[in-house]
C-alpha cells in the first residue's frame, strides 16, 4: 500500500492507518512519516479480540471523523467496514483480495459467509482484484452487483516492472552472492514458494509436487519463503520433511524491499494457493512450459 499512501498524501489527503502490529507496519512508519494505529488484532477468529479491535475502530472513527474509511483483508475489512457504518461515515471502501467465504466448513463456513455479507452491506462501494472474485460474491448473493467493480482487468496495486521488479536492475555478480548465501549452485534450478506456510496456501500440494520433482530432477533446489503460523497448520511431519531436505531452504521473513532479490535467482514461482492466483488454463500452459 506504500505506493497509493503516497500518492494520495501528494493529492491532499491526510492518511492514517490503523493496522495489527507487524514489521511492515513499522517499516511504514519509517518510510511514509505518517500517523498510525496500532490494533490488538490477530490472525483467525477470536470473540473477545475482535470484539476488542471492532470496538478500538469505531471509537477512533468518532473521535478522528474521517471522509473516507477502506478496508481490506479477511479480519480487517469486516472490522472496518462495521465500525466505519456505525459510526456513519460517509464512504466506506472494501477491497475484497480473496474469499474467507471458502474456508472453513459448517459452522465456521456459515460464519465467514455472514462476516463477508455484513461487510458488503456496510460498505458503500466495494473493488474486487479479479473478475472471478466479483462474480463468486454476486452469484453468492453476498454483494449487490451495483456495489462491486473490478480496476481493469484486476489487481490490488498492480506489478511495476519498470523499476522494483524489474530483473535488470539486479546485477548478476548480486544473484550469484545471493545464491551462494543460500548454499545454491549456481547451474542449479530453483522453485520458489512466498506465502505463510498455511494449508490454505496449498503447502500441502506443493509437498506432493517436491518429492516428485526432487525424485526425477537431481539440480532442483525449492525456496520457501513465509512464516510458518498456527491458524490452519500444516502436519508437523511435513515441515519436518522440509526443514531436513538439504535442497529445500526455508525463510521465516524477508522484507518487501528485498523480495525482488530473490524473485531474481527464482527460475519459477509456485503459487498453488487455494484462493489465489492464475486462472486453471493459465496454470497448465505455465506448467507446460516449465519442463526441464
Amino acid at each position: 500500500m506504500i505506493g497509493q499512501i503516497r500518492y494520495m498524501m501528494d493529492k491532499g489527503f491526510e492518511v492514517h492507518v490503523a493496522s495489527g502490529p507487524g514489521p511492515e507496519l513499522d517499516y511504514l512508519v519509517q518510510t511514509e512519516n505518517i500517523p498510525v494505529h496500532r490494533l490488538k488484532m490477530k490472525r483467525g477468529l477470536s470473540p473477545l479480540g475482535d470484539f476488542v479491535a471492532l470496538l478500538t475502530l469505531y471509537f477512533l472513527c468518532i473521535r478522528m471523523k474521517p471522509a473516507i474509511v477502506h478496508g481490506s483483508t479477511a479480519k480487517g475489512g469486516p472490522l472496518s467496514m462495521l465500525a466505519s457504518s456505525l459510526a456513519k461515515i460517509p464512504v466506506r471502501v472494501y477491497t475484497l483480495r480473496g474469499l474467507i467465504i471458502e474456508l472453513g466448513s459448517g459452522i465456521m463456513k456459515k460464519v465467514f459467509r455472514a462476516l463477508e455479507w455484513l461487510a458488503c452491506r456496510c460498505a458503500t462501494q466495494i473493488f474486487a482484484v479479479s473478475r472471478s472474485v466479483m462474480d463468486k460474491m454476486v452469484n453468492e448473493k453476498l454483494c449487490d452487483s451495483r456495489k462491486i467493480k473490478v480496476l481493469e482487468s484486476g489487481s490490488s496495486m498492480g506489478v511495476d516492472a519498470e523499476k522494483r521488479f524489474n530483473p535488470d536492475r539486479i546485477s548478476k555478480v548480486d544473484a550469484e552472492m545471493l545464491r551462494a548465501r543460500l548454499g545454491i549452485p549456481a547451474v542449479a534450478i530453483v522453485a520458489g514458494f512466498v506465502g505463510r506456510i498455511v494449508r490454505d496456501k496449498g503447502i500441502m500440494e506443493l509437498a506432493t509436487a517436491w518429492r516428485k520433482l526432487r525424485r526425477e530432477h537431481e539440480n532442483i533446489f525449492l525456496l520457501i519463503i513465509g512464516p510458518v503460523e498456527p491458524q490452519d497448520p500444516v502436519p508437523p511431519e511435513v515441515l519436518l520433511e522440509f526443514r531436513t531436505d538439504p535442497r529445500v531452504i526455508i525463510i521465516d521473513f524477508v522484507h518487501n524491499q528485498e523480495m525482488p532479490r530473490y524473485y531474481r535467482i527464482m527460475d519459477f514461482v509456485v503459487l498453488p494457493s487455494y484462493r489465489e492466483g492464475f486462472r486453471m488454463w493459465l496454470w497448465k500452459r505455465l506448467l507446460w512450459e516449465c519442463r526441464f
